[in-house]
C-alpha cells in the first residue's frame, strides 16, 4: 500500500496529478488572517497544495470554479448531542454537512444509554460512512447516568475503559465536578488514563467556582461550555479553561459570552463555539454552525475571527490541528465554498476530497439503514400504569398543602426552586395550570423497574392537556408534563402503542406525534419530515398555553437529574442537584 502522505508530496511536487482542483477562489487564512486569491489541490482524501496549483493539473483531475468566492475550512463543533436532532447517524450527517460542518466532538450518550456500547460502534460506522468526521469523547454521563437516582446499567466500568483505545477517540466527555471531586475512583482513573494517552477531558462546569472549579480543573478538564456571562468566561479563562461558546436551542449563551471578546477585548484564540443541542426546527429553519457563526458576527464579532474560532481555534482545541482546521497541505480536504463571510449560505461543502453538498443539498447517495434489534425503541413498563400510579398523596384531613416545585425557564437548563400551595382533593395533591403549576412524572422503561418519579412545574405555561416523550437527556426514560392524571394516563397510553417518540394529548384526543422507533429518541426520515412533525408537536405544546421555544427539549432537560442546578426529576423524585439528594415534594 503506498503511503498516502508520499503521494502527497509527489503531487505538490508534480510528479503525481491532483484528483480534484479548486480555482480561482479566495483563501480565507485562519494562520494569518489574510483573505487571498488561491487555488487548491487535492490527492485523495488530503490537500496537497495551495496557491499556484497548476503543475497538478491532469486530464483526469475533476476542476471545481469557485467563482470568485470565499475558500472556507470546513466547521467544527467542539460539543454536541446529537439526540436532540431526533435523527437517525445517517439523516443527522447529511444535515450538519449540509450546512458546512465537517467535524463535530460528540460522545453519542443518547445510543449508549439505551443500546450501550455495541450502539455506540454502530453508530460512529453509520455517520462515517455519509463523510462526516467524528471526533469520539467517550460519554461518561451514559455510564454514570442518574446515579444514585437512576441507571440503565447499559455501559460497565470495562468498557469505559476499552472505549479510550478506539481509533477515532480523543478523550472523555464531561466527567461531572461532583464525582471527581468526592474522590469516585472509576473516574479518577479514567481521567488519569486519558491523560497519559494525551487526550482531552471536556469540561462541564455549569455553577462551578472559585476552589471548587479550581480543584476540577487541577484534575485535568480543560473546557467549559456551560458559561452564561462574559464575566462567567473570563473568570474561567483566567484560570486556563478553554470557553467553548453555546448556542443550542435550549440553551442559548452566545449573545452573552461573545462579549468577552467584542466589549471585553479578550484575545480569541481559545474560544471555541459548539451547539451542545440543535432541534430539528433549528436545524431546518436556521441551520448549525452557519447560523451559530451568523449570529455571533450580527453580535459584533470580526467575521475573519469568526472563522477562526469555527475553524482552527476548535481543530487546536481538540489536538486535531494536524488534520483539520486549516486550508493547508497535509490537511483533510474539508473546505467550504461561500459567496459572503455574513450569511455564510453555502455553495459547495467538500468533506475528505469529496463534494458532498451543493447549494446546501446533500448530494451523494444515501445509504439505506437496517438497524439491529439493539437499536429499536423499548418501552419496558412494568405493568400497565393505572393513575393511581401518578397520584401525589397526602393527608385526607387537609384542603390544601405547600409543596416544593420545579421552575422551569426558557433558554437556559438551570432550573429554580419555588413553592407553591396546591388544593388537596380526597387525599390527593392537584396541579392547577390557574397557578402556572403543573405535573411531571418519569417512568424508568429500560429495564422495568416500575419506578416512577412525581414532581410539579412550574414556569412552562400549560393550561390543559399533556405531552408525552421517550426523549430526555442522558437516561432518555419516558416523560410527560399534564394538567391532570387523566391527560398524563392517556399520554402514556398512546406513546406506547406509538412505540415512542413524542405524544401531545387533550381530553383523550392526540393532538400530535412524532414516532422516533430508533431508541425512541432518533427518526431515520429525512430533516423535512422529522422537522414537520416536530413542528407540529411543538405547535401543539403552544396551543395548550407553553411559550416556551424548545418546549420537548427543555422538559427533557428538567428530567436529567445529573450536572445541572437545581431540582431535577429523576425515576426516584426530585432531586436538588446541589446537595445531590431527594427532595420531600410536600413542606408542610
Amino acid at each position: 500500500m503506498v503511503n498516502e502522505r508520499i503521494v502527497l508530496r509527489d503531487t505538490a511536487l508534480g510528479k503525481e496529478r491532483a484528483d480534484l482542483i479548486i480555482r480561482k477562489g479566495k483563501l480565507v487564512n485562519v494562520y494569518t488572517g489574510e483573505i487571498y486569491p488561491a487555488d487548491i489541490a487535492i490527492k485523495g482524501t488530503r490537500i496537497a497544495c495551495v496557491g499556484d496549483v497548476k503543475h497538478t493539473l491532469g486530464p483526469k483531475t475533476q476542476t471545481l470554479n469557485a467563482s470568485n468566492k470565499f475558500l472556507l475550512p470546513g466547521f467544527i463543533d467542539t460539543h454536541h448531542h446529537m439526540g436532540g436532532s431526533q435523527l437517525s447517524m445517517t439523516r443527522w450527517a447529511e444535515t450538519l454537512l449540509a450546512n458546512g460542518t465537517t467535524s463535530i466532538a460528540t460522545d453519542l450518550y443518547e445510543i449508549g444509554s439505551v443500546a450501550g456500547i455495541k450502539g455506540i460502534r454502530f453508530a460512529l460506522d453509520e455517520a462515517q460512512a455519509m463523510g462526516l468526521n467524528i471526533l469520539f469523547l467517550i460519554p461518561v454521563v451514559a455510564y454514570l447516568q442518574h446515579n444514585p437516582f437512576g441507571n440503565s446499567e447499559s455501559i460497565s466500568e470495562k468498557e469505559l475503559f476499552e472505549m479510550l483505545d478506539w481509533p477515532e477517540n480523543i478523550g472523555i466527555n464531561e466527567p461531572p465536578p461532583d464525582w471527581l471531586l468526592d474522590g469516585n475512583e472509576t473516574m479518577l482513573r479514567l481521567a488519569d488514563e486519558t491523560l497519559k494517552r494525551g487526550k482531552l477531558i471536556e469540561g462541564h462546569a455549569a455553577e462551578t467556582f472559585d476552589n471548587r472549579l479550581q480543584a476540577y480543573i487541577s484534575l485535568g478538564p480543560n473546557s467549559d461550555h456551560e458559561c452564561l456571562s462574559a464575566d462567567e468566561a473570563i473568570s474561567k479563562l483566567r484560570l486556563g479553561v478553554e470557553i467553548l461558546m453555546r448556542e443550542g436551542s435550549a440553551a442559548v449563551d452566545l449573545a452573552n459570552v461573545v462579549k468577552a471578546i467584542t466589549e471585553n477585548r479578550m484575545p480569541a484564540d481559545h474560544f471555541m463555539f459548539a451547539t451542545d443541542e440543535r432541534d430539528p426546527a433549528d436545524l431546518y429553519d436556521i441551520g448549525h454552525f452557519n447560523f451559530t457563526l451568523k449570529k455571533a458576527i450580527r453580535q459584533g464579532l470580526n467575521p475573519v475571527t469568526g472563522v477562526q474560532i469555527a475553524t482552527i481555534n476548535a481543530a487546536r482545541y481538540l489536538r486535531k490541528d494536524h488534520d483539520i482546521g486549516s486550508i493547508t497541505p497535509g490537511r483533510f480536504a474539508d473546505i467550504l465554498i461561500t459567496g459572503d463571510l455574513t450569511e455564510f449560505d453555502l455553495d459547495y461543502v467538500v468533506s475528505k476530497g469529496e463534494i458532498v453538498v451543493q447549494k446546501r443539498k446533500y448530494v451523494k447517495p444515501t445509504p439505506k439503514v437496517k438497524y439491529p434489534d439493539f437499536m429499536k425503541t423499548k418501552i419496558n413498563l412494568k405493568r400497565p400504569t393505572e393513575l393511581k400510579d401518578l397520584a401525589v398523596t397526602t393527608d385526607k384531613s387537609k384542603d390544601s398543602v405547600k409543596v416544593r416545585v420545579l421552575h422551569c425557564i426558557d433558554g437556559t437548563l438551570v432550573s429554580e426552586r419555588k413553592e407553591a400551595v396546591l388544593k388537596v382533593k380526597n387525599g390527593e395533591i392537584r396541579p392547577e395550570a390557574a397557578k402556572d403549576v403543573a405535573k411531571m412524572v418519569v417512568l424508568e422503561r429500560h429495564r422495568g423497574t416500575g419506578k416512577i418519579g412525581k414532581a410539579f412545574m412550574s414556569g412552562f405555561g400549560l393550561k390543559r392537556g399533556a405531552f408525552a416523550q421517550t426523549y430526555n437527556p442522558v437516561t432518555n426514560n419516558l416523560t410527560v408534563l399534564g394538567t391532570s392524571d387523566e391527560d398524563i394516563l392517556f399520554a402514556i397510553q398512546q406513546i406506547q402503542k406509538m412505540g415512542g417518540g413524542f405524544v401531545v394529548v387533550d381530553k383523550g384526543k392526540v393532538l400530535a406525534s412524532l414516532p422516533l422507533p430508533i431508541i425512541g429518541v432518533l427518526s431515520d426520515q429525512p430533516l423535512k419530515v422529522v422537522q414537520k412533525g416536530f413542528k407540529e408537536v411543538t405547535d401543539a405544546i403552544h396551543k395548550l398555553g407553553s411559550h416556551f421555544k424548545s418546549p420537548m427539549l427543555s422538559v427533557g432537560f428538567m428530567a436529567m437529574a445529573y450536572g445541572i442546578p437545581t431540582y431535577k426529576l429523576s425515576e426516584y423524585g426530585l432531586v436538588d442537584i446541589d446537595t445531590l439528594e431527594l427532595a420531600d415534594l410536600i413542606i408542610e
